[in-house]
């Protein structure tokens, strides 16, 4: 790690900002280091409104997929972006007073409080230097411009597309390995030997309702040890287990991923990412994809599906057509036997990902 003085803060809104955070806080304790970490709690409690509803309508998503990058750059969104800022400030002043005088460097998760920011507020906290973590396989377009608005800012990615196509932008860029696992499952052997054979995963903000029962009713009762982890619970052949928090349903889900699983199902957001990690390790997992929601998850699952993650996109709605013409429709009621003929993956691209741990200096 740095010398400086560490800060992780992101945006409480659904689970992919906040598993980074604490997937990093760990790896850093690994290392014997405490940072400062600041949960964005109180702005984030109109996001979450907002994400729910997207989430939970599968015709507001595809709405918001036709014009995500506009919506993450209104004016409600910089109005959440300064006030985002205002908390982290806040916080930072309040939980971090002790290391005032001590040059930090700011570790952003997601880039809305970046949108928000200002240089002189940063200066007082004793920041200077700024890094954004960016779970997803490309930065949103948000995050390019906000990224825009700090000098010496640099971008941490976990592939080489990426970071390409940010470094052909003039922007410094650090190619990190993925950030989940190191700080979710860091025993490689350990993890290998575990793992539910399906694991299903919800938004942090749900899915339809209707989705997750499909879901459920095609493994309940079949010989496949499955786990499907909704916003509200965990539930597998023999059990169903309510979360008392967020952190808890992010612990549960990490916790049944492992060498034994075959099948991921989800958004393709941070997940890709996961996804590609696991194959890094020597598993054989494949992902079958939940609709996208917003441009940067169809272009997350246009590298997944280019570097041969994907097995296929489920299809719930016969009316909407699938998200790429290349892209195999999954009938949700075939999954069981598509689990059964999963051929054996393809090798990683070699340096799609990377190698260098997070707080590797």
């Amino acid at each position: 790690m740095s010398d400086s003085r560490e800060i992780l803060s992101t945006p409480n809104v659904g689970d992919g900002n906040t598993s980074t955070l604490m997937a990093l806080e760990r790896q850093a304790v690994l290392l014997g280091e405490n940072p400062l970490s600041t949960y964005l709690k109180t702005t984030s409690v109109p996001a979450n409104i907002f994400h729910r509803k997207m989430t939970s309508d599968p015709e507001f998503t595809d709405s918001y997929a036709d014009d995500s990058e506009a919506k993450r750059l209104s004016l409600p969104a910089k109005i959440y972006g300064k006030l985002s800022f205002a908390e982290f400030a806040l916080r930072v002043s309040k939980k971090g007073r002790s290391g005032m005088n001590q040059v930090s460097r700011w570790n952003a998760v997601q880039e809305h409080q970046l949108l928000g920011a200002n240089l002189n507020v940063l200066e007082i906290l004793g920041i200077n230097d700024v890094r954004l973590v960016v779970p997803d396989v490309h930065p949103k377009d948000s995050a390019v411009i906000a990224a825009r608005r700090i000098p010496g800012i640099n971008i941490s990615v976990w592939n080489t597309k990426a970071q390409k196509e940010l470094l052909d932008q003039g922007f410094d860029s650090t190619l990190h390995k993925p950030y989940m696992l190191d700080g979710f499952a860091p025993d490689i052997d350990a993890f290998k030997g575990r793992g539910r054979q399906v694991v299903i995963k919800s938004s942090g903000s749900g899915m339809p309702d209707i989705w997750h029962e499909k879901l459920r009713e095609t493994f309940m009762g079949t010989d496949t040890d499955f786990a499907l982890h909704t916003q509200t619970h965990h539930r597998t052949q023999d059990s169903i287990t309510m979360y008392h928090n967020k952190e808890s349903r992010i612990e549960a889900f990490y916790g049944d991923l492992g060498g034994q699983t075959r099948l991921l199902v989800g958004y393709p957001s941070e997940l890709v990412g996961v996804v590609c990690d696991m194959r890094s390790r020597g598993v054989s997992v494949w992902m079958a994809t939940l609709p996208p929601r917003g441009s940067h998850e169809k272009r997350n699952l246009r590298f997944a599906m280019d570097n041969g993650l994907v097995v296929g996109e489920l299809k719930f709605d016969l009316k909407r057509p699938p998200t790429f013409e290349d892209v195999t429709s999954l009938d949700i009621n075939d999954l069981p036997s598509i689990l059964c003929d999963l051929a054996e993956p393809p090798t990683l691209p070699t340096g799609i990902i990377g190698t260098q741990p997070f707080w590797a200096e």
